[in-house]
């Protein structure tokens, strides 16, 4: 994932993200932008082995509802201080622009749920743990996703305007993470709002995963505990 962010194919959608996410991110504290949605649709999905070589197309639903970007975005700034409310908003739905490149990038089918919650999580970890994510851990962790039964059968149960605006908030928040990561070793961050900013990612994991994300590695095969958990 961080490779792809950082190829020249389209360089002005993503820099111009990723320097208001680095405003952002060197003012005020940010507060925590963790999402409800469907808190227990991941719970059976860590430790399961990867699945890339499932076709992509007809197994996991997509989110082809219609687009509420702008309100998506407006209901994730409100989470952060009034001050930079319209500038995040502004910079999630440049995110979610940046995630539909990815979706083309990765011949994902356009909507793909699975890949968005794939964004979320692995743009998360990121932050967490302050490590780049190879593009094929990415994919892996959406086909992983996928290959889920459960996220299957929870998601295809969503109305089609719910799963929409899930798949969108994944999506901006997800990939907002992983800029404000770039932004961060481009330039580092004062260690007070590195630290807010993990404490948000950790907060995130934690809540889709209902599990402790320290207990969590990303590979190859996807999401697993790490040995002994």
């Amino acid at each position: 994932m961080m490779r792809f962010l950082t190829t020249p194919r389209w360089p002005r959608r993503a820099a111009t993200a990723l320097a208001v996410a680095s405003a952002l991110l060197t003012g005020a504290a940010t507060r925590a932008q963790v999402l409800e949605p469907f808190p227990e649709l991941l719970d059976e999905v860590p430790g399961q082995p990867g699945a890339a070589a499932l076709p992509v197309t007809g197994i996991a639903p997509r989110a082809d509802g219609p687009s509420r970007a702008a309100h998506n975005a407006a209901a994730i700034a409100q989470r952060f201080p009034q001050a930079q409310r319209a500038a995040m908003q502004q910079t999630l739905q440049q995110s979610l622009d940046v995630y539909k490149k990815l979706e083309a990038r990765f011949n994902w089918p356009g909507n793909d749920v699975a890949g968005a919650v794939a964004a979320f999580l692995v743009g998360n970890y990121m932050v967490m743990t302050g490590q780049q994510v190879p593009d094929e851990h990415f994919v892996a962790v959406a086909a992983q996703l996928r290959a889920s039964p459960r996220l299957r059968s929870v998601l295809a149960a969503q109305p089609a305007q719910s799963l929409r605006d899930f798949y969108e908030q994944q999506a901006m928040v997800g990939t907002f993470m992983a800029l404000a990561q770039m932004s961060h070793d481009r330039q580092p961050l004062p260690a007070d709002r590195l630290e807010h900013l993990r404490q948000s990612a950790r907060a995130n994991l934690q809540m889709a995963l209902r599990r402790n994300p320290a207990d969590l590695m990303l590979g190859p095969n996807g999401l697993v505990m790490a040995p002994g958990r």
